[in-house]
């Protein structure tokens, strides 16, 4: 067994209540047929902090996605933290040299935790981390992030102030209806006070099954395609309905579901307001699509394809025949936002928090459904409906405030 001593990546920063601490690594043994390698690290100071891992060897730096133990999560201060970590499922060939292998710890404030979060639904109060989506085990699109967990994504938004609403030139095709009664909110500036977490993903039916006790509210289920219409239809829909996004919920019960994870997480996860919704849906840009342009009214390009038949994002009453759009389709099927956000417009509508109206009487719900039409599909949308309001085309994903 050899032990190989080396400094640990220093990491300087401050929380709001404490200097963080440093994480010093004491040992590196890897075993005998290097199938594994062991990691004691010490954490500096009196706070915990969020330490991430990567190795470096022939010159190149890897994340260290499988390793286990104390990393890629909350980390109390103090000795005697050990990693485990499994080199043949991070590193190209599956070995390495040794004597020329080097570990690099990151500690972070919970205040300013990484990009990625992950929040397992099967277990409580577990919860991991990840500096990059390229250091999310098997990637962002992976099956785990649709059913057993829920993945987040950081959005920088704090001290941000931005334009809310529609322009005359995102996405409304009248300009008459330019106004709330169409939806179309006017514009106005918002100042964001806090970055947050938002759902990678609408919150598909395998989660929601979790997140409330087994119940299955969606009409388009597993039991439910065999009434699509055609056999195309069902060949497409019959396998992956887990992976559909949850709907016929009431913003009621999605908020319930929110209140059960926060319970077993211990984390604050909430419906998102609007003004987090529309932020992390804009992906960094003033405009009413996704990839900055102004709306063109043949071609509503959120993804950069015209919104055409076959072509289309989800959308369009003129499609429902096509079998690629007879129904909403599962979660992470298009191109992501900048922020990698999948499916904030299009496929269905998602319920947020607080009120829609100065009234208090109808919740908001944003993001364009698949049967709607091309205006309906820009970020600043918005509807109103009652809050036991339920439709087959209405869901929601879940916003969590930062630790």
């Amino acid at each position: 067994m050899k032990k190989l001593l080396f400094s640990a990546m220093l990491f300087a920063a401050v929380s709001a209540r404490a200097a963080l601490g440093t994480p010093t690594v004491t040992a590196i043994t890897p075993s005998a047929s290097n199938r594994t390698v062991s990691v004691t690290y010490s954490l500096s100071g009196d706070e915990p902090a969020i330490v991430t891992m990567t190795v470096t060897t022939g010159g190149k730096t890897y994340d260290a996605i499988s390793a286990v133990g104390a990393v890629n999560g909350l980390v109390p201060a103090g000795s005697d933290n050990t990693v485990t970590w499994h080199p043949q499922d991070d590193l190209p060939a599956g070995t390495y040299d040794a004597n020329a292998l080097s570990v690099q710890l990151k500690a972070w404030s919970i205040s300013t935790p990484p990009d990625y979060m992950a929040v397992s639904l099967l277990a409580p109060k577990c919860v991991k981390y990840y500096v990059s989506s390229n250091a999310v085990p098997g990637g962002v699109l992976d099956s785990r992030w649709k059913e057993d967990w829920l993945l987040m994504r950081r959005i920088p938004a704090k001290g941000v102030i931005w334009r809310m609403g529609c322009a005359s030139g995102d996405y409304c095709w009248n300009i008459s209806e330019q106004n709330d009664t169409y939806g179309f909110q006017p514009l106005h500036y918002v100042t964001n006070t806090a970055d947050f977490y938002i759902g990678v993903y609408e919150v598909t039916q395998g989660q929601y099954k979790r997140l409330a006790n087994g119940a299955e509210p969606s009409t388009v289920g597993k039991d439910a395609f065999s009434s699509l219409s055609t056999a195309s239809h069902r060949v497409l829909h019959q396998t992956d309905w887990k992976w559909h996004p949850v709907e016929t919920v009431s913003w009621a019960l999605a908020t319930n579901a929110a209140t059960v994870l926060a319970a077993a997480s211990g984390l604050s996860f909430g419906l998102p307001t609007q003004e987090q919704w529309e932020f992390a849906g804009r992906g960094e840009t003033q405009w009413g699509t996704y990839n900055g342009a102004p709306h063109n009214p043949t071609c509503i390009s959120p993804i950069g394809i015209c919104y055409q038949v076959q072509n289309t994002y989800y959308g369009g009453a003129q499609n429902v025949a096509h079998p690629l759009y007879a129904c909403h389709m599962p979660v992470g099927q298009k191109r992501p936002n900048a922020y990698g956000l999948y499916d904030m417009i299009g496929n269905i509508s998602e319920w947020c928090s607080g009120w829609f109206d100065a009234g208090e009487t109808l919740r908001p719900v944003r993001g364009g459904e698949l049967h709607m039409s091309g205006e309906g599909h820009g970020v600043g949308y918005c509807r109103g409906k009652a809050a036991s309001f339920v439709d087959s085309k209405y869901g929601f994903r879940l916003a969590c405030a930062i630790p």
